[in-house]
C-alpha cells in the first residue's frame, strides 16, 4: 500500500503570495532562521527525503530505493542550503548550532516524517536493480519513491527460454 505524499499547494506554502509578495517560506528565508532553511528543505527534497523518528534515522531516495543516510547526506544539504541564503554573511549560519537547529526542525515537518509501518510494507512488492517486480501481478514496474522500499535484490531478471522473466522471492531460476 502506497502512502501519498502530502501536496502543500496553499499560498503560504508557494514562493510568492497573490499580491505577487514574498510567502511565509520565503519570509522565513529571508529572515534566515533555522525553521526557514528547515522549511526551504522540506520544500526542495520531500520527494528523496525522509525521516523516521522511530528508528531516528534519515532515509534518501538514491538509485531506486530509499537508503538510509548513514553519511551526513542531508546535514549537508542543510549545510549547503544554509550557504546559498547566508547572503549577508551571517557567520552564525555556518554554525554546527545553526545546522543541528535546522535539521531538527526538517525531522518535523509533516511532509518529511515518515512511520516505521510505512517503510517496506508490501511484502508483494519485490525491489531489483531494473525495477519493482509486482508478486500480485507477476509483472515488472517502474521503481516509484511512493513504494518505500528500503531493501533490494542483488541481481536482475533472469531470462527463461522465450523471452519469459520470472524473479522468484527467495532466488532466481
Amino acid at each position: 500500500m502506497s502512502r501519498e505524499i502530502p501536496n502543500f499547494t496553499d499560498s503560504s506554502l508557494s514562493e510568492t503570495d497573490e499580491a505577487g509578495g514574498l510567502s511565509d517560506i520565503e519570509q522565513l528565508i529571508t529572515h534566515l532562521t533555522q525553521d526557514g532553511v528547515a522549511a526551504c528543505f522540506a520544500g526542495r527534497h520531500e520527494n528523496n527525503a525522509r525521516y523516521c523518528p522511530q528508528h531516528g534515522s534519515w532515509y534518501l531516495w538514491e538509485s531506486g530505493l530509499w537508503r538510509k543516510d548513514d553519511g551526513g547526506g542531508v546535514r549537508n544539504y542543510i549545510r549547503r542550503l544554509a550557504r546559498e541564503k547566508n547572503s549577508k554573511g551571517q557567520s552564525h549560519m555556518g554554525s554546527l548550532n545553526f545546522t543541528n537547529g535546522a535539521q531538527g526542525f526538517a525531522q518535523t515537518d509533516p511532509r518529511l516524517v515518515i512511520s516505521h509501518k510505512e517503510l517496506d510494507n508490501d511484502n508483494y512488492l519485490l525491489n531489483t536493480p531494473e525495477g519493482t517486480y509486482n508478486l500480485r501481478t507477476r509483472k515488472m514496474q517502474p521503481q516509484s519513491h511512493l513504494d518505500f522500499i528500503t531493501k533490494s535484490t542483488s541481481v536482475s531478471q533472469t531470462s527463461v527460454s522465450g523471452g519469459v522473466y520470472v524473479v522468484r522471492p527467495f532466488g532466481t531460476v
